[in-house]
């Protein structure tokens, strides 16, 4: 009782101490915003469209996947480019992205674009606007650029700003940093004409879904949809071989993660094998040839307590892009390592709407 009673004042010690720090920030964001509504602060309009991706708090709330899908529905009929800041990359400035690139040089997102996306251009600039104007001057005008992790980044102006929450950790929940994680107020939300749920249950009932909906007051003019997270067949590393998920039935798992959110992962995993073990990292960490060591170990001891039982280790597409730097590849190649495959799906029939009003904004536009 005593431990959870200091615990307790230290939580709102802390609070109360950086409940100042965060209406400051507030203001500060606050002004920035009304310069760029009031046009002091100049937005570039592009004669193209634009869809940006993005979120009011910091960490994952699946902006990768959003891309993913927005990629795969127009990349048949038009020329897209996804734009993303590189975060994490060693470089800096513009520069297209290359399949053979590493995650240290471009970032592990972009680099999984380039990578899965094979007829999608992909680019990184911290400063959008100059990325933007140097893809036209090097590849010519796209007929489409998207925008990842861009909501804040103002000085574009998107004709189209999708926004994402998650279910369980809605923006609406939080505080403005350094009090809690939100970027923004929570009245910045009404710049996005879409909003997002993601990471849904995937028997996500009606009520659910208006009790989400009433809760986040949301103008006319804005739609919500809701997704959840599908998880696919795994691929080995080497991209020698597939495994569907009911494989894992009679095997072990050593989850391997830096992403921000692993758990919802595990979760889904822990039905799938007979044990589970994990070795988690912050987002976006860079691994290690020390981090790989002790992977090494950590998997033999757990192969050696189930020695009669396969074990694989199991890690993100995100992961995996850290995991191909050339020092590292050397240290991991004869491990069992398999990447999960996991896409959006909306709730319902909501992709066909959705859909359609992609669609017709970049046909529009």
């Amino acid at each position: 009782m005593k431990k959870w009673c200091n615990e307790l004042f230290y939580f709102r010690s802390m609070q109360i101490l950086l409940w100042p720090f965060a209406k400051l920030y507030g203001v500060i964001i606050l002004l920035r915003n009304f310069l760029f509504d009031i046009g002091i602060l100049k937005q570039k309009s592009f004669n193209f469209p634009i869809i940006c991706i993005g979120n009011l708090k910091t960490g994952g709330t699946g902006k990768s996947p959003q891309v993913f899908y927005l990629a795969m529905l127009l990349r048949t009929s038009h020329r897209i480019t996804i734009l993303s800041r590189g975060y994490g990359r060693s470089t800096k400035g513009f520069r297209f992205v290359n399949p053979n690139d590493t995650a240290i040089e471009v970032g592990d997102e972009p680099l999984q674009y380039a990578k899965y996306l094979k007829d999608v251009t992909v680019a990184v600039s911290e400063k959008r606007k100059e990325g933007i104007e140097s893809i036209i001057q090097k590849n010519g005008t796209p007929d489409l650029i998207i925008l990842d992790d861009a909501f804040q980044h103002r000085y574009i102006k998107a004709g189209l700003n999708i926004l994402l929450t998650e279910f369980n950790d809605l923006y609406i929940d939080d505080e403005l940093l350094p009090l809690g994680r939100l970027r923004e107020p929570i009245s910045s939300s009404k710049r996005a004409q879409c909003i997002v749920v993601t990471k849904c249950p995937a028997s996500i009932s009606e009520t659910e879904m208006a009790s989400v909906k009433s809760r986040l007051n949301l103008n006319s003019f804005q739609k919500l949809f809701f997704t959840y997270i599908k998880y696919n067949e795994l691929l080995t590393i080497d991209n020698s071989s597939n495994i569907i998920l009911e494989e894992l039935r009679d095997k072990n798992i050593l989850l391997l993660t830096g992403i921000a959110n692993p758990a919802p992962l595990k979760s889904f995993l822990i039905d799938y094998c007979l044990a589970i073990d994990e070795l988690i990292f912050p987002d976006h960490h860079s691994y290690s040839v020390a981090d790989i060591v002790h992977l090494r170990k950590k998997f033999d001891m757990f192969a050696m307590a189930f020695v009669n039982t396969p074990t694989y280790i199991v890690t993100t597409r995100k992961d995996a892009m850290r995991l191909q730097r050339p020092e590292l590849k050397m240290l991991i190649k004869d491990l069992p390592i398999a990447i999960i495959d996991i896409e959006i799906a909306f709730v319902g029939n909501q992709s066909k709407e959705f859909n359609q009003l992609i669609q017709h904004y970049v046909e529009s536009n």
